[in-house]
């Protein structure tokens, strides 16, 4: 239901699937939207005083891939996912407004990938302290 409110949808409206939100995915990322859409959107948060900057919060998620691995990684549906220790998908990783929770910068790897790894691409510049888990700290930004 909260998904439905952020999305400004009534009970009635239908959710996209799991698919299409991953088909969007990917259509941004072709064509390198994903990170000009999330910075500007950080700029305009910025200006009207909705991201503090005060500190950040890096931290990574597992997402569950829309299929399951084949035996052939060359005939999995989902080519970009992988089997990390969680299970087969990706790897969220987010740097956030420690006070408001905005997301500043996302990086979308496979899950295999170790999440200190995608703390680099994570980090804007801006942070006055940067907050994460003691795994980060081989990072060298952390």
């Amino acid at each position: 239901m909260s998904f439905r409110k952020f999305l400004g949808l009534g009970i009635e409206d239908r959710v996209p699937d799991a698919t299409t939100i991953e088909n969007f995915r990917h259509f941004l990322e072709a064509r390198k939207l994903n990170k000009v859409l999330i910075a500007v959107l950080d700029k305009y948060f910025s200006q009207i005083g909705l991201i503090k900057k005060e500190g950040n919060i890096v931290d990574a998620t597992f997402m569950r891939a829309n299929s399951k691995p084949h035996i052939d990684p060359t005939k999995n549906s989902d080519v970009d996912a992988s089997l990390g220790h969680k299970g087969f998908g990706y790897s969220g990783t987010v740097n956030m407004d420690k006070e408001t929770k905005l997301v500043r910068a996302t990086e979308v790897t496979p899950a295999n990938v170790l999440d200190y790894k995608s703390t680099e691409a994570v980090i804007i510049g801006d942070e006055k302290v940067l907050y994460a888990d003691r795994g980060y700290t081989t990072s060298k930004k952390c």
